[in-house]
């Protein structure tokens, strides 16, 4: 069984502000602990592992050499290509003969042991294996193919992307089969009744900071990362403003242009002020979902004069409530058949 770990990296680690938590303070610092660590037990294991970026063009002209461990793709490099990125990624292990293919973070620790023991037992009959969150997912080479031909949505949420993507094929009839594991563990919503039950089995661990990754390298209990601490932005979830601003980010992020409000800025509007923007991001997510982004009106337009204006808005919102319930009662039914 071939198995590759990719790890989403990038050229400059610039993070979108509409994140709600704080990305690693130095990409490098990540790299260089992981693969001090956990990377040497999966090279050594057998289980390959790259870095895998977008394209270089800062400075234009600078020719830059991937090391042995890193992989150029000729894809977006920035925090909202990430659903391009991933699709590259899958892409190119499948052409490169991978059976599994496992996606991690750049401050994701592995426990190799575990995933290769998992991965000779249960694991390999499934083509998804995760908890839903981008820190760390499996996907067998049928998973691979569904992601690399399916059509791509705009947006950073790649973890997001991958779900959604395998619950529509599965609704047309293809078979996925999918398994949601709790030993992909996101430190800021690790609760303490489940500490015992992951300490030592856990096999993906988020977010880390290269002291973290040593001291888990030498441990393998995540006991030994206790007491965690956690700001409020450490947490990706965050109060209705922020929420609301990812929602209108991921409007513009779809049709192809930028937020014009930091996020600073939004919270200083009214809610009067808020709602064209909220509007018209009915719009655009109705459009993409009907496949239709050529006929969405741009934002500016929206300001402007639209006829039947109310009609449109009404539509597109029964749309998305259908289109979110489509994707509620899949993800339900995904809990209800793998989650324990």
């Amino acid at each position: 069984m071939r198995i590759l770990i990719g790890i989403t990296s990038c050229h400059r680690a610039i993070y979108p502000e509409v994140l709600s938590r704080k990305e690693p303070p130095n990409n490098s610092l990540c790299v260089k602990a992981a693969r001090e660590t956990w990377i040497k037990d999966a090279v050594n294991a057998g289980i390959d592992v790259k870095f895998f970026f977008g394209r270089y063009n800062d400075p234009p002209g600078t020719a830059l050499i991937p090391n042995d461990d890193e992989i150029f793709l000729n894809c977006d490099d920035s925090y909202d290509g990430l659903v391009e990125k991933v699709t590259a990624m899958a892409a190119w292990a499948y052409d490169h003969g991978y059976d599994y293919f496992m996606k991690v973070d750049v401050d994701s620790f592995v426990h190799v042991n575990n995933l290769l023991k998992e991965m000779n037992g249960e694991w390999g009959k499934w083509d998804y294996i995760g908890r839903g969150w981008g820190l760390g997912y499996l996907l067998s080479r049928n998973a691979m193919q569904i992601i690399v031909h399916e059509r791509q949505r705009r947006s950073w949420a790649e973890d997001s992307h991958v779900l959604r993507t395998l619950f529509n094929e599965a609704n047309k009839g293809t078979k996925v089969s999918m398994y949601g594991d709790g030993r992909f563990v996101f430190l800021p919503n690790l609760l303490r009744k489940d500490e015992d039950l992951y300490n030592t089995a856990f096999v993906v661990v988020n977010p880390m900071t290269p002291e973290g990754m040593k001291i888990l390298n030498e441990t393998h209990s995540l006991d030994s990362l206790l007491p965690l601490s956690f700001s409020k932005e450490d947490l990706w979830t965050a109060g209705a403003d922020r929420v609301e601003h990812s929602i209108v980010h991921n409007a513009f992020s779809i049709y192809g242009a930028t937020i014009p409000w930091t996020y600073d800025e939004w919270v200083e509007l009214s809610a009067y002020e808020r709602q064209p923007a909220k509007d018209w991001a009915q719009i655009a997510f109705a459009s993409l979902d009907a496949d239709a982004m050529a006929d969405c009106p741009s934002f500016q337009s929206w300001l402007g004069f639209v006829p039947n204006r109310r009609q449109l808005l009404d539509i597109c919102r029964a749309k998305n409530v259908e289109s979110n319930k489509k994707f509620a009662d899949a993800s339900k039914h995904f809990k209800d058949q793998h989650l324990d």
